[in-house]
């Protein structure tokens, strides 16, 4: 090894692969779908970063994408909805269960410039998308009736009502734009099976793609199921090493995420999970557990001690001390790796 520290051209990189995933902004977001969809699931925990600059320690939630079954997360999730239960929440949830997101690559119509991007969706976007595609022309029932997705823009709305909590409040829609769709009533169901090569034999390429969104979909070098490959427990532990569950974490309006913290920590220990304790404000919390551990030495102990520990866990129903009011923000996501496209 010979260079340390940050170069420009690896940090440029990086900030410019922050740049590949677009996700829905409040109003009428216009794009291209050209691949998808690619599930994949997300855990969003509390953590925290040091800046390295100012030193300042600052809350975020750290992301970690997860298989569809069996990982650490799963025994932490089912240990968190037994302490709130045991509180009395009704129907309780946790930090700890994944969001599942959608994945497509596309091009963002709020740049000038043709980029491919990874775009990700919700659910009801990518439902309305399947269905839009699939739907029959009104005059012919052997015709789409706006064509394979990749041949129309897609405009997805996205509304907030300010009287609900953003969670409830959200909502998405997805339609297709009319003034951006050049073969509607005209491509034959069966087209939805052909290849793109096949497709563009049969149809003009220059009426669905301009050279530019042909060279930017050439040189792209995303790939949606490597972004999106979920890490293995091992993996996972080696990531608490590096960002600590923190128990002193607050949501928004200032509780706690965590309802009865001291109840997490011999649960966390006995796990070989690294945390932060939970402390009183002003203090500043010390981190376990103390000894430095190899996460491929903890992950098999760890979801047998988490399931161990659901069957004994019992609730403290205050929370150990006020909470702060600072509201905990959002990691940065993740850079994609970059492939060569299967176009």
């Amino acid at each position: 090894m010979d260079i340390l520290g940050q170069p420009d051209d690896l940090k440029q990189d990086a900030l410019k692969d922050q740049e590949d995933v677009v996700r829905p902004v409040l109003g009428d977001n216009r794009y291209r779908f050209l691949y998808g969809p690619v599930k994949y699931k997300t855990v969003f925990y509390p953590s925290i970063w040091v800046d390295q600059n100012t030193k300042e320690v600052k809350s975020i939630k750290h992301a970690v994408n997860v298989p569809q079954e069996g990982s650490i997360f799963d025994e932490l999730a089912a240990l968190d909805r037994t302490i709130r239960a045991s509180m009395g929440e009704e129907k309780p949830k946790s930090v700890f269960f994944p969001a599942t997101r959608f994945l497509y690559l596309g091009f963002n119509r709020a740049e000038p410039t043709p980029t491919v991007r990874i775009i990700e969706v919700k659910r009801t976007v990518m439902e309305g998308l399947i269905k839009l595609e699939d739907a029959r022309s009104t005059k012919d029932q052997s015709k789409l009736r706006y064509g394979p997705i990749f041949t129309w823009d897609a405009i997805v709305k996205k509304t907030q009502d300010p009287s609900l909590p953003v969670q409830r409040g959200t909502k998405y829609g997805v339609e297709v734009d009319p003034e951006v769709a050049p073969f509607m009533g005209q491509v034959p169901v069966e087209c939805l099976r052909d290849t793109v090569g096949v497709f563009f034999g049969k149809f003009d390429k220059t009426k669905v793609f301009t050279e530019k969104e042909i060279e930017a979909i050439h040189t792209s070098e995303l790939d949606l199921k490597v972004f999106s490959k979920a890490m293995n427990n091992e993996e996972i532990m080696a990531e608490f090493l590096q960002y600590p569950i923190d128990l002193n974490a607050v949501t928004p309006d200032g509780t706690y995420v965590f309802p009865a913290p001291k109840d997490y920590v011999k649960k966390l220990q006995d796990a070989g999970i690294k945390f932060l304790e939970p402390v009183a404000p002003g203090t500043a919390p010390k981190v376990f557990p103390a000894p430095q551990l190899q996460a491929a030495q903890v992950v098999e102990e760890t979801k047998a001690s988490v399931i161990e520990a659901i069957a004994s866990t019992t609730a403290t129903p205050t929370p150990a001390f006020t909470p702060v009011t600072e509201s905990p923000k959002q990691a940065p996501a993740p850079a994609p790796p970059k492939k060569a496209p299967s176009w």
